[in-house]
């Protein structure tokens, strides 16, 4: 997840994706403070492909307080499915208090399965909710490792759930387990997000936080899939190549907590790696070689995979969002994370859903990839309830 939020997107042509109910809890459409159906304006629409496309989508958006406008509109769109989560950033957050209110109110409004409150809160310089906000300082994962036994990082982390929970936070785009292999990496290494250069300290420290995490009801996104830590450049300002420094050791995070089901969310890192991918220049994230050939089928991940923020200026300065969003869902992600603070707009949900939509039916989306996000989604929010 972005540690700094960029802007500059261009929203021509835009096509985004959005949140999905199961058809049995299809509702009637939300109406918006102006009495105005938040549905677009294609005609006879599918509504059980739009609300399993909507269960995809978890954006950002502008906001501290329910009767805020775009928070009023972010109820609505969770009511009617076109929403399956927020992000939220720093801006978002002034208390404790304050972010509990707002958590509750998005929980009310979903008519099926709970939405997803998510946000990055790893420790260290990468936690949205501060001490000044009334949380819990967390180290970062360099600090924990060397200060901490595994066993006392357990207790630690089951701490930070709680209080995650308590404010009604259900995903947490944590833990890091890339390896600190390259000192000269900056985003991970240099800013002390990785446990460890060795795989199974770091598979030791992460497992201590996804369990504290599973065990009081929030689920741990484990990052940056197929491994950040070896990379040079930045992917939060452009593509990082990682094909001459990535090792295979890099993986061994991921099999092993995917064998000891601690791992039910997988977030993808905006890295490219020719032998990985099959092509040159092209990111994890739009590789269906990567994440359904190398995640899914050999290291046998079943469970929920999710982009990293589609703002961020590796995809922002090579593709158009819309794009973006469709080799995404193309390469097997089931969640779609995006930012919305380039161009903050509270209308992106619904052309999020419309556009996939448009894409199923002209035949440039099998339906039976939404189907596929739509029952791993479901699956992880039953856990959550």
């Amino acid at each position: 997840m972005a540690e700094n939020r960029h802007s500059g997107l261009n929203r021509r042509g835009l096509l985004l994706s959005g949140t999905a109910c199961a058809a049995s809890m299809i509702a009637a459409p939300a109406l918006t403070a102006q009495g105005m159906s938040l549905r677009g304006s294609r005609s006879a629409p599918d509504l059980a492909l739009e609300q399993m496309i909507g269960e995809m989508l978890v954006f950002g958006f502008r906001g501290t307080r329910p009767g805020q406008a775009w928070p009023r509109r972010i109820e609505a769109q969770i009511a009617e499915g076109t929403l399956g989560g927020v992000l939220l950033l720093g801006y978002n957050v002034r208390s404790r208090e304050q972010i509990k209110q707002l958590s509750e109110t998005f929980h009310r409004a979903s008519k099926g399965a709970p939405p997803l409150i998510s946000l990055d809160h790893e420790g260290g310089r990468v936690q949205r909710l501060r001490p000044q906000h009334g949380f819990t300082r967390l180290p970062s994962a360099r600090r924990m490792a060397r200060r901490h036994s595994p066993a006392e990082a357990a207790s630690i982390y089951a701490s930070a759930a709680r209080e995650l929970k308590d404010a009604g936070i259900n995903l947490n785009l944590a833990p890091v387990v890339d390896l600190a292999v390259n000192p000269a990496n900056s985003v991970i290494v240099g800013n002390g997000r990785s446990y460890s250069d060795n795989p199974e300290t770091v598979t030791a420290y992460a497992a201590a936080f996804a369990e504290a995490h599973q065990r009081l009801g929030v689920a741990p996104v484990l990052k940056h899939f197929p491994g950040h830590g070896s990379s040079y450049a930045d992917s939060h300002h452009g593509l990082a190549d990682i094909s001459r420094t990535w090792r295979e050791s890099e993986l061994e995070p991921y099999r092993v907590m995917i064998r000891a089901h601690k791992a039910p969310v997988i977030m993808t890192g905006h890295l490219t790696h020719a032998a990985l991918t099959g092509e040159r220049n092209a990111p994890v994230t739009f590789s269906p070689r990567a994440v359904n050939g190398l995640l899914r089928h050999k290291l046998g991940f079943s469970g929920v995979v999710i982009t990293d923020d589609l703002e961020m200026g590796a995809i922002r300065h090579r593709y158009g969002l819309n794009e973006a969003l469709l080799r995404s869902v193309l390469a097997g992600h089931d969640l779609l994370l995006v930012s919305n603070s380039a161009r903050p707009d509270p209308a992106l949900p619904e052309r999020a859903r419309d556009g996939l939509a448009e894409a199923v039916e002209k035949g440039r989306l099998p339906r039976g990839r939404v189907v596929a996000a739509h029952n791993r989604i479901a699956r992880l929010k039953a856990g959550l309830a």
